[in-house]
């Protein structure tokens, strides 16, 4: 279902409806990859990012494929420079910790 909404770009609904699965205890991490993919696929860059850091709200581990999903997303539709800036800032605050 996920997967038909990004496609349709129906944005609100498939945040309304990742929020419902969550409700059924059904989020996983592909969930967020796919949501991710279809925020960028969009040239929506700010909301990928966005549906990278509500995986810490819903207590998912962010890890390397994660920020490799989210990072490999920007650069296929041509957001190289952001996925650059993304990866100096999380790489920035992964030495503070």
């Amino acid at each position: 279902m996920m997967l038909i909404l990004g496609k349709a770009r129906q944005f609100e609904t498939m945040v309304i409806v990742l929020e419902e699965i969550d409700e059924r205890g059904l989020l996983t991490l592909e969930t967020f990859q796919i949501a991710i993919k279809a925020f960028a696929e969009a040239q929506e860059r700010k909301k990928a990012i966005g549906i990278f850091e509500l995986m810490k709200k819903y207590k998912f581990k962010v890890g390397v494929d994660t920020i490799d999903c989210l990072l490999e997303s920007l650069r296929r539709v041509k957001l190289g420079k952001e996925a650059q800036l993304l990866f100096e800032s999380l790489k920035r605050d992964l030495h503070r910790i």
